[in-house]
């Protein structure tokens, strides 16, 4: 992930995907796409290893890409926009995706939104790579930075927060 805030001219970020020598250990870059938005800050890939979901700070947003056979990242398949403000004018003044995770049966993603102070709930289609609204589809809390996956549950999320530990979050279908 390339986090920054201009890719080839245009406002957004990069994703590089490399092959390792298993032998030494030496990157070789296979290709970089613009990740939908600028500052990408988070990655996960999902359980079958055939998408890459990136959520890019600046712009608030998601995108979904293929991993191809040879290891190359795909035309992207999705991009959701979040939408919005909340409490501190001077932080919060749109969105800001933080993180994203994709659960351990590959159902569903989740977002935490640091400018929103939302936890955003997707259906994720494995077969296609697409994100839909999740029930509920968020979640509205304060301080919301990143989301960690409960072991004990497939309908639970832990959520850490800037000032208070955590918070739990139920997904439903």
């Amino acid at each position: 992930m390339n986090e920054i805030t201009k890719y080839e001219g245009r406002s957004s970020g990069g994703v590089s995907a490399f092959a390792i020598d298993p032998g030494t250990g030496k990157l070789t870059l296979l290709n970089e796409v613009p990740s939908g938005g600028a500052g990408p800050c988070h990655l996960a890939v999902d359980k079958t290893g055939e998408y890459l979901l990136v959520a890019n700070y600046y712009a608030g947003n998601l995108a979904v890409f293929p991993i191809l056979k040879d290891g190359r990242l795909g035309e992207r398949t999705d991009f959701v926009q979040h939408k919005g403000a909340s409490i501190n004018p001077q932080r919060q003044e749109g969105p800001h995706a933080h993180s994203i995770y994709v659960s351990a049966d590959n159902r569903f993603a989740i977002s935490a939104d640091l400018g929103l102070d939302e936890v955003f709930t997707y259906r994720f289609d494995a077969e296609k790579g697409t994100l839909a609204p999740g029930n509920p589809p968020s979640s509205k809390s304060t301080r919301r930075r990143a989301a960690a996956l409960c072991l004990s549950s497939e309908r639970e999320i832990w959520v850490c927060d800037q000032r208070v530990a955590v918070h739990r979050h139920r997904l439903f279908v």
